[in-house]
Order: structure tokens, then C-alpha cells, then sequence
């Protein structure tokens, strides 16, 4: 049988002003801005998140952004575009425990997560990093505690 490829989506370059018009119209004092993972393009789509978080600091300059990006399959330049961009917040989901997490996101790896959480902190500590875990998924406490100190390093 053969391989499908997957398909790719069409970026909308007009998508980074229609949002940071919504959030302007809105009168939003802090937005959340998330994305499903854009691992079809050759930036993992760190370019629409820049422009994204340039056009919402110009309609709305006090509004605060937290970015909830994917890991950019490790590529820590593409966390480097999208922090130059100045989010306030910069979250990334670990999802599961790391026996669990090649079932959980089979398309990524836990250091690519922990290295983009770790990175993201270094080149900017003013920036907040942080982090979500789903429990219930088979992972043990002692895994979930794990998880929290291995967050806790980076």
C-alpha cells in the first residue's frame, strides 16, 4: 500500500492582521494565541507566528501575548523567531510522560519539548515559559513528578 503524504495547508498570509484586529475590536487585556503544528513548512511556521505577535503589538501595544507554539521539531531558531517577536508568555505542551509520549505525539520527541522549553528561557528570562501535561493517560505519579522537575531545570 502506499504511503500518503500528508497534505499541506495553505498558509494565510492575511491571517497575523485579521487577528490583531479581532483582539484590538475585542478590547482584550491578554490573549492566548495558539496553532496546530505547521511541520509542512520549511520554519515550522515560526514566521506567521512572528508576524502574528508584530501586527497584535501594533493594533493593541498593552495588550499582553501568551504564544502556546509546537516544539519546531527541535529547531531552536524557529523558537529564536518567535521570541524576538516579544510574547509575554511562551508555552509549550509536554502532553504526557516521557515512557508515554512517543504513543501520545509519536511525530515528536521529549527532549525536542524540553529543549525548546529550556531555550526559550535562556534567551529571554523576562519571558514566562510554562508547560501543560495531561494525567490520566497511564503515567504514574512518581512519572508526573519527574516531569515537574525536569520542567522545573529548564
Amino acid at each position: 500500500m502506499a504511503r500518503r503524504e500528508p497534505r499541506r495547508r495553505i498558509v494565510q498570509s492575511l491571517e497575523p492582521g485579521r487577528v490583531a484586529v479581532a483582539v484590538e475590536k475585542l478590547g482584550l487585556n491578554h490573549v492566548v494565541i495558539t496553532s496546530v503544528d505547521r511541520d509542512d513548512l520549511p520554519d515550522g511556521g515560526a514566521g506567521i507566528w512572528a508576524r502574528t505577535l508584530h501586527a497584535c503589538h501594533e493594533h493593541a501595544p498593552r495588550m499582553t501575548i501568551e504564544v502556546l507554539v509546537p516544539d519546531f521539531k527541535g529547531n531552536l531558531r524557529d523558537v529564536d523567531t518567535v521570541l524576538d517577536a516579544g510574547p509575554d508568555v511562551f508555552a509549550h505542551n509536554l502532553e504526557t510522560v516521557p515512557r508515554l509520549f512517543r504513543k501520545v505525539q509519536p511525530q515528536d520527541k521529549y527532549e525536542w519539548a524540553m529543549s525548546t522549553l529550556g531555550h526559550a528561557r535562556e534567551l529571554d528570562p523576562l519571558v514566562l515559559t510554562k508547560s501543560g501535561i495531561m494525567v490520566g493517560l497511564g503515567g504514574t505519579f512518581d512519572e508526573v513528578v519527574e516531569v515537574m522537575r525536569d520542567l522545573r531545570a529548564v
